[in-house]
């Protein structure tokens, strides 16, 4: 388990997981935290840090 972190940590600074989620919630900000667009921000933030994981690993 241990060594998947390892590994994790830093695909997810090379992704840019971080900016992603901050830029996202000061978005959610901006439209007064509306709970309707909880899950179209998290499925978008999920589809990129996935798309860019399998074409790490392909390439």
């Amino acid at each position: 388990m241990a060594r998947s972190c390892a590994r994790a940590t830093p695909l997810v600074s090379l992704l840019g997981v971080t900016e992603l989620v901050t830029l996202s919630r000061q978005a959610m900000e901006a439209e007064s935290n509306h709970p309707s667009l909880l899950v179209p921000f998290c499925g978008f933030a999920l589809i990129i840090f996935f798309a860019g994981t399998v074409k790490l690993t392909d390439g």
